[in-house]
């Protein structure tokens, strides 16, 4: 049986099996965080930026979602479910989702060159 006092051994683990490129494994870890921990919006968060880095954009946002379910202002959450709408061409969500980001954290620039380039893209659709 799980102990939920072992959540953070498993998230650990989880950013341990990240960082050796063991992508698929690191989800392992981090839904055990989930099961233990389901208010723990790291473990959602870090899921899906395990899954974004396995190409699994859509699965990614899923986990995105949960973090922000989990904490509603989990920054990074906004950012990374805005990559991976815009991965999906889903620009215009994208779009304001790093509006959202940079109207909590201002000085985060990448929110703002995403915005933009986002902005680009929904004009080049419509023309």
């Amino acid at each position: 049986a799980l102990d939920p006092a072992h959540a953070d051994a498993y998230y650990n683990l989880g950013a341990a099996l990240w960082y050796q490129g063991k992508l698929p494994e690191a989800v392992q870890a981090y839904q055990k965080v989930i099961m233990l921990k389901p208010s723990k919006a790291d473990a959602y968060y870090s899921t899906g930026l395990s899954l974004g880095a396995m190409g699994k954009n859509s699965e990614a946002a899923d986990y995105f979602l949960r973090a922000l379910q989990a904490n509603t202002t989990h920054v990074d959450s906004l950012f990374n479910l805005g990559v991976s709408m815009a991965m999906q061409r889903q620009f215009e969500t994208a779009f304001r989702l790093f509006t959202t980001v940079r109207r909590l954290k201002p000085d985060r620039s990448e929110a703002r060159d995403r915005a933009l380039l986002c902005r680009q893209l929904i004009k080049q659709s419509k023309s």
